[in-house]
C-alpha cells in the first residue's frame, strides 16, 4: 500500500514502479493456476440452464461491499421505480461499514427487497450471480452499489432487448467509450439533474452498437443467461463485463447502448474500500482469468488488440502486465 500510494505521490519514480512491479510478480504466483478451458468453453459462462423460468418482472441485482454512503438513494430510486412484480435484490460481500443494517432496514416492509448476506467477500461476479440465480424476473439488471437510475429507466432499456440483442447499458458520467455523456452533449453543460430528461426528449428510442458494455448497468434477457451463462466467477474484480462483452460478440449477439437512458455513476465508492495489497491482488486474478480465456480462444500469439475485441484501449495495461508477469495459459 505503501509504495503504491508513492507512486501516485511520484509517478514517475521508476524504483517504486519496479517494487509495485515485483509485488504483482509475487501476488500472481499465489493465485489460482490456469483456467482449464478450450476455445469453445470460452463462449460459455457458469450456471448454464439453472435459471429457469421466469415467475416476475423485472430483477435488479446489486452487489454491496462498504457501500453504506451509497446505497440507500441507489435502492430508493430503483424502487421508485419498480412495479409490484419487480424485485431488488441487495447482495452484501461482508461490509464492515454498517451495510447490512442498512440492507435490513430498505428491506423491511417492502416484499419486492431480497436481502442475501455473504459471510466473506466472494468477489464481484459471484456474488452477483448468487443474486441472479435468486431471482425470478424475466429481464435481469445487473447494477452498482453506486449508480443512481432515473424515471423510466428500466422500460426504456428493456424496450431495446430486441431479437439479436444480449445487453443494453445507459449513457453516464463518470465512464468511457461509447456511453460517456460528453459525446452526446456536445459544448452543453447542463445541470445533472437535467440530463435524463434532456435525453429522453433527444434521442428516444435511439440506440448505438457497442463492443463493450460498461458494467455498472446491464439489462439482460433472462433466457439469455438461461443459454449462455451467467457472469464468469474468476473475473471477480474488474474484468467481468469485458468477459461478458465478450462472450455476448463472440456468440453473433448485439451489444447496445441506450442514448435515451442516463444513468449517474460515483465511480468506485466500493472498489476504494479495499486494502490496497487485496484490491492488487483480486485485480491481477481478475486480469489474468480474462486473459487466458481470451488465449484459449485466440491462441496465446493471436491475441487480437484491446481496441479490437473492445473499441477501447482498456485492457492493454493488463494484457501487457501480464506478459510482464510470464502470462499465457502454461505459466
Amino acid at each position: 500500500a505503501f509504495m503504491v500510494r508513492a507512486q501516485e505521490l511520484n509517478p514517475g519514480h521508476e524504483p517504486t514502479q519496479l517494487q509495485i512491479q515485483e509485488l504483482r510478480r509475487i501476488l500472481a504466483a499465489d493465485v489460482p493456476g490456469p483456467l482449464e478451458i478450450s476455445g469453445a468453453d470460452v463462449l460459455t459462462g457458469p450456471h448454464v440452464g439453472e435459471l429457469g423460468p421466469a415467475t416476475g418482472g423485472a430483477s435488479v441485482v446489486v452487489v454491496t461491499y462498504n457501500s453504506v454512503c451509497s446505497i440507500g438513494e441507489c435502492a430508493e430510486l430503483v424502487l421508485a421505480s419498480l412495479g409490484l412484480e419487480d424485485e431488488l435484490i441487495l447482495i452484501d460481500n461482508a461490509s464492515t461499514d454498517g451495510t447490512e443494517h442498512l440492507l435490513s432496514a430498505i428491506a423491511e416492509g417492502d416484499a419486492r427487497v431480497k436481502v442475501i448476506v455473504n459471510s466473506e467477500n466472494l468477489g464481484y461476479s459471484r456474488a452477483a450471480n448468487i443474486g441472479i440465480l435468486a431471482s425470478k424476473g424475466k429481464t435481469i439488471v445487473t447494477l452498482n452499489p453506486d449508480a443512481y437510475v432515473s424515471p423510466g429507466w428500466l422500460k426504456s432499456m428493456s424496450a431495446h432487448l430486441v431479437k439479436g440483442v444480449a445487453a443494453v447499458g445507459p449513457m453516464s458520467d463518470n465512464i468511457g467509450g461509447d456511453q460517456f455523456i460528453g459525446h452526446l452533449l456536445g459544448d452543453r453543460r447542463p445541470p445533472i439533474e437535467e440530463i435524463p430528461s434532456l435525453l429522453a426528449k433527444e434521442r428516444r428510442k435511439q440506440t448505438q452498437e457497442t463492443k463493450f458494455i460498461v458494467g455498472i448497468c446491464v439489462v439482460v434477457k433472462r433466457e439469455t443467461l438461461h443459454k449462455h451463462g451467467l457472469l464468469e466467477e474468476a473475473t471477480e474484480l474488474g474484468a467481468d463485463d469485458l468477459e461478458f462483452s465478450l462472450r455476448m460478440r463472440l456468440l453473433g449477439l448485439k451489444l447496445l447502448v441506450a442514448q435515451d437512458v442516463f444513468v449517474r455513476h460515483d465511480r468506485g465508492v466500493s472498489f476504494s474500500s479495499l486494502p490496497q495489497p487485496e484490491k492488487v491482488k483480486r485485480q491481477v486474478r481478475s486480469d489474468m482469468a480474462l486473459v487466458r480465456k481470451v488465449e484459449a480462444f485466440y491462441g496465446v500469439n493471436n491475441v487480437p488488440s484491446s481496441m479490437e475485441m473492445w473499441g477501447t484501449p482498456i485492457f492493454e495495461e493488463a494484457l501487457e502486465r501480464m506478459k510482464n508477469l510470464g502470462g499465457g495459459p502454461d505459466a
